[in-house]
């Protein structure tokens, strides 16, 4: 599914895992396609591979519009929404 979304905000953190440290982004969206539009924000989870595609990791991407490529979504943290999926295209 794909979805067109605005950047919200953007959260790199690291925690201790089972395995070890683990880094993550998460980039926190507002979903701006066509109607019938999400109410609330979602956010999506990139690993290092795909955060490695992002220009930089700070505010400049803030307010830009993004096409995402959604393979699974997870309710977690208090029920809010996360998604994985593959970051097809960048907007300005």
């Amino acid at each position: 599914m794909r979805v067109q979304a605005e950047i919200v905000g953007i959260t790199d953190g690291s925690y201790a895992g089972k395995r070890g440290e683990v880094e993550q982004w998460v980039v926190t969206l507002l979903d701006r396609g066509e109607h019938p539009r999400c109410k609330s924000t979602f956010d999506l989870e990139l690993d290092e591979e795909q955060a490695a595609k992002l220009p930089s990791h700070d505010t400049k991407l803030v307010g830009k519009l993004l096409t995402v490529a959604v393979t699974d979504f997870r309710g977690v943290f208090g029920g809010r929404q996360r998604v994985r999926g593959e970051i097809v295209e960048i907007k300005a």
